[in-house]
């Protein structure tokens, strides 16, 4: 194996190109056995790597992607696998297939459908303005057409997960918030007769990129979901000592005038409190609006997936006073 790493690294080899350094297909086989190598395709391999990328990707599905490119250009990575390649956030119904390398062909080029050594190849039309780079040289579907691709099918609430963040995304690398949200909408429109297409153009109207997290988004969501009030996201106000600070949603009690947010909604995910001091500072911080008339509704990630009910109907009464 030292001569493989000495010539490949982590980069996928072929069979022909191990004999030339006298290591023979039925060592290869052994290697691939006793987890040494990893086995990419019709005899294709790569030495077994406890590193991934620094993006995120994982390497086997990066070597098993370089492969794939290496016998037909068209290929591209889609779905969940770009989603991963982005760093955008998955919905947890896409949890269990996060170990598969998802492909697509380039419009007018064809390949092979059905899933095979670890990837699948999906029946999407990809155009070629729906194709980029990413961040390790690979071609990989734009951040906005991989939202919708991983929002296909999806509830309101889990299709803004993705959307909201590759809108996001791409404001933050330098396009105008209207030519982002105009992408977002012609994408969607070169697909609307795809599988799950709907679902996303139902999302659409909804999507915000002011949103700072998934969970966010999930609320947002389910608040939607419910018939309630669209929620203000990302709402600056201020306490009764002058301080400013920023709530994660916001929605009017009966009788405010429009735009107040008396009612704050708070997305409490892991990493929003690191230590005592996280805790002891959002407390003060609560406490402190609350004296400005605000009153406080919090959720959390698991409520949101197991019981959102909960907690809608919980806001429902509040709205009502």
């Amino acid at each position: 194996m030292h001569r493989l790493r000495e010539a490949f690294d982590d980069t996928p080899f072929h069979a022909s190109q191990a004999e030339q350094l006298a290591i023979s297909r039925q060592q290869l086989e052994h290697a691939a056995k006793v987890g040494l190598v990893t086995r990419l395709g019709s005899g294709w391999y790569a030495l077994t790597c406890e590193h991934d990328p620094p993006f995120g990707f994982p390497m086997a599905q990066a070597q098993r992607l370089m492969v794939l490119v290496h016998g037909n250009a068209a290929a591209v990575a889609c779905g969940v696998s770009a989603a991963r390649i982005w760093q955008l956030p998955i919905p947890p119904t896409h949890h269990q297939g996060q170990d598969r390398l998802e492909i697509a062909y380039r419009d007018g080029h064809g390949g092979k459908r059905g899933e095979r050594f670890g990837a699948v190849a999906r029946r999407w039309p990809v155009p070629d303005g729906h194709v980029t780079t990413g961040p390790g040289g690979e071609p990989v579907t734009t951040p906005l057409r991989t939202a919708i691709d991983v929002a296909r099918g999806q509830p309101l609430p889990f299709a803004l997960i993705s959307l909201d963040a590759a809108l996001r995304m791409t404001i933050m690398s330098g396009d105008k918030p209207e030519d982002a949200r105009a992408q977002l909408q012609s994408i969607w429109e070169a697909l609307r007769r795809g599988h799950g297409i709907r679902a996303v153009g139902l999302a659409l109207p909804f999507v915000d990129e002011r949103a700072e997290s998934a969970l966010e988004s999930i609320v947002r969501g389910r608040i939607l979901e419910a018939g309630l009030p669209r929620p203000y996201v990302q709402v600056p106000v201020t306490g009764a000592s002058g301080k400013h600070y920023r709530a994660d949603l916001g929605l009017d009690m009966p009788g405010d005038p429009r735009g107040s947010s008396r009612l704050l909604i708070e997305a409490d995910g892991r990493q929003k409190y690191a230590g005592v001091d996280d805790v002891l500072s959002e407390k003060d911080r609560q406490t402190d609006l609350e004296r400005r008339g605000h009153r406080f509704a919090r959720t959390d990630y698991r409520e949101m997936l197991q019981r959102p009910a909960v907690f809608t109907d919980y806001l429902r009464r509040l709205l009502a006073g």
